[in-house]
């Protein structure tokens, strides 16, 4: 049954630490992208892989503990990385094309007479490539950080010039269901598509 607690109170960690023997064993289970799946062996296979609900461990029948618990979260980093580096993509593209249709309809609202005069035909153009350039799609980063801010946004300033922010998240991230993590991701990238004060998402439960 799906807690009725507000989503960002799941994304608390857990204060004890279970023993990993109890933890980490065949038909245990892990979350990814708040589905739960089960964990079992297969020495056959050349790589860990999802099947459905099953997550297919390439170990054998008396892998300990700690080979399980490696092998089943180095998939999930795996994961994470793949995840939020799509939906990173996906939310910077859906930016750029919001950003380029308003420049574009500002351009048609004026006549080609009035903005051959003002020698503004380039200029709106100019305006959107340079602000589409500068949404550079940020640096995805994961973090190993058990505690702290499950996404920060950080500013990479070098002494040449500013270029593209590191997005670091927390690689448990992928643990959580894909609202969550959509709600933690624009949240954090707030700063960067909409310049104005950042409020955390979970500063309040923190």
């Amino acid at each position: 049954m799906r807690s009725a607690r507000k989503p960002q109170l799941d994304l608390r960690l857990a204060a004890a630490k279970p023993d990993a023997a109890l933890r980490w064993h065949e038909g245990a289970s892990v979350l990814w992208l708040g589905q739960s799946l089960q964990l079992a062996f297969c020495s056959t296979q050349t790589q860990t892989c999802r099947e459905a609900n099953i997550l297919r461990l390439l170990l054998p029948q008396d892998a300990s503990p700690r080979q399980i618990q490696d092998c089943a979260e180095a998939w999930l980093r795996s994961e994470a990385m793949r995840y939020l580096t799509q939906c990173l993509h996906n939310r910077m593209e859906e930016k750029k094309s919001a950003l380029v249709t308003r420049r574009h309809s500002e351009i048609v609202e004026e006549t080609v007479e009035k903005m051959m005069q003002q020698m503004a035909v380039s200029t709106p153009l100019k305006m959107a490539e340079q602000h589409e350039g500068a949404l550079t799609l940020p640096r995805l980063a994961l973090s190993f950080a058990a505690r702290g801010h499950w996404v920060v946004l950080e500013k990479n300033v070098s002494k040449e010039k500013s270029t593209a922010p590191t997005l670091r998240c927390y690689w448990r991230l992928i643990e959580q269901a894909p609202e969550i993590i959509d709600a933690a991701l624009t949240q954090a990238l707030a700063p960067y598509v909409h310049p104005q004060p950042n409020h955390s998402l979970f500063a309040q439960h923190a």
